[in-house]
């Protein structure tokens, strides 16, 4: 359910692995406050970086959450970051476009942790 795309090659120096929990659904805990989410995905990805990347994340819905919606806009959905599993979530950036039910998150600067898709509606 997540893909990312690169502008430059990654070499030993500049690289990330990335992998998630497994899950599916949504939950409605651990949404970062003042943001006005409504809930946010049970999985997450998390992410080892080493060096500089700089990504444009791609975020499936069906397949991240198993649920069928049809997103009205790409806004609606925000990229959340974590440092630690027992962190508070942050908002890192909000969707910059659609595709289907894929948004896509532009020039993120990944960082160690743990991400998740958020939504300000109920379509995730």
């Amino acid at each position: 359910g997540l893909i990312l795309n690169v502008d430059v090659s990654l070499s030993e120096s500049n690289f990330v692995v990335y992998g998630n929990n497994n899950t599916s659904g949504t939950l409605t805990t651990d949404l970062p406050p003042g943001e006005s989410l409504q809930k946010r995905s049970s999985r997450e990805w998390q992410f080892d970086e080493v060096g500089s990347v700089t990504a444009n994340i791609k975020i499936d819905i069906s397949l991240t959450t198993g649920n069928t919606v049809t997103p009205a806009a790409a806004s609606n959905y925000k990229l959340m970051y974590r440092s630690c599993s027992s962190c508070s979530f942050t908002v890192v950036a909000t969707g910059a476009s659609k595709s289907g039910d894929v948004i896509t998150f532009s020039s993120v600067a990944i960082q160690d942790g743990f991400y998740a898709i958020g939504s300000t509606d109920t379509n995730l």
